[in-house]
């Protein structure tokens, strides 16, 4: 049976820190496999695919990136990244991430590509992380979530040193790799690049921004348990795509949240729409109430809290929006 082993070392600037290509024959085969998908560990020591581990002296292997080590026709000219993953989960992993990134960052312009492509881990705070680092949300042709970065340059590890700092004061580790978003958006599967052609978003999202009253739900949204903004149908609604910038903001509180717009989609009625998404993807301040009382009633209360906001009537003749939203930052 082979297994995976360490080549050509090459240290970082820190000399705590340093990157390895894995290759046949080591001790790492039984850990990547358990992370990594199975296409991509099946295909990893190819000619075409490469992948280069981040190293702790002190503490092993820290992450993983795999990426295709040339540009294809099928690329289109953009770096491809199959895989991004980060093994040692501690309160730096902000840090780590960033290293790896800067990693796959000098690749891409060695190889003067145009951009990096992702398709969208599962992981909700690794899409936010790379949301935060100039990545934006495509959706290709065959309906998956992709992620889009053309800014090449260098990372700062200005907030992600602070982070290391703040992180010995923690008790717990965060939950890297366990927050999975079920939408089919955010499915992941180890397939070919997405060519340009295929990208149906706008490389220029727009930015909309809605009222929120009650910042209960902007916590909701920023914890994850809040999937789905539900909105009544209205022209202000007619030009947001999927990827473009949704900013919800409680001026009572002077504080708001900005979103990535991942998917759109309209119901006649609210039974339907939270029949589709789910009432506590929509309504998480039910989920205490879900634990006492049936579907059938659970879903009749969530009708009710949405038929007691202002202008709900309206939903007989316009229709009603599930807007889904991943949270990004917080503003004030």
């Amino acid at each position: 049976m082979s297994t995976i082993s360490v080549h050509s070392t090459q240290q970082s600037s820190s000399p705590a820190f340093y990157f390895s290509q894995l290759k046949h024959n080591s001790s790492f085969k039984e850990k990547l496999e358990a992370v990594l998908e199975k296409e991509v560990t099946s295909n990893i020591f190819s000619t075409i695919w490469r992948c280069d581990a981040l190293f702790s002296k002190t503490k092993g292997i820290l992450g993983v990136v795999v990426y295709e080590n040339q540009l294809t026709p099928e690329s289109r000219g953009d770096f491809y990244m199959r895989e991004f993953k980060i093994l040692n989960e501690t309160g730096a992993t902000n840090f780590y991430a960033t290293m790896l990134l800067n990693r796959v960052l000098q690749k891409a312009r060695d190889m003067r590509a145009r951009g990096i492509l992702f398709k969208s881990p599962k992981n909700d705070k690794m899409i936010q992380f790379l949301r935060q680092k100039n990545f934006r949300i495509m959706i290709g042709q065959d309906k998956d979530t992709y992620l889009y970065s053309e800014n090449l340059k260098k990372c700062s590890y200005h907030d992600e040193c602070s982070e290391i700092g703040e992180s010995k004061k923690r008790s717990t580790q965060e939950d890297l790799g366990s927050s999975v978003t079920s939408s089919k958006e955010a499915r992941i599967g180890a397939q070919s690049a997405v060519s340009a052609s295929q990208r149906t978003i706008a490389k220029n999202p727009k930015i909309h921004s809605l009222p929120m009253k009650g910042t209960i739900f902007l916590e909701y949204i920023m914890k994850g348990l809040k999937k789905f903004e539900g909105r009544v149908c209205a022209k202000i609604y007619e030009n947001m795509s999927v990827g473009d910038e949704l900013r919800l903001y409680d001026y009572r509180a002077r504080w708001g949240i900005v979103c990535d717009i991942t998917s759109i989609t309209k119901y006649p009625t609210f039974e339907s729409m939270l029949n589709d998404k789910g009432v506590l993807s929509m309504l998480p301040q039910l989920e205490s109430r879900s634990k006492h009382i049936s579907n059938q009633q659970l879903l009749q209360e969530a009708i009710k809290i949405y038929q007691g906001f202002p202008g709900s009537e309206r939903v007989k003749q316009l229709g009603v929006l599930a807007i889904g939203v991943n949270f990004i930052k917080k503003y004030t």
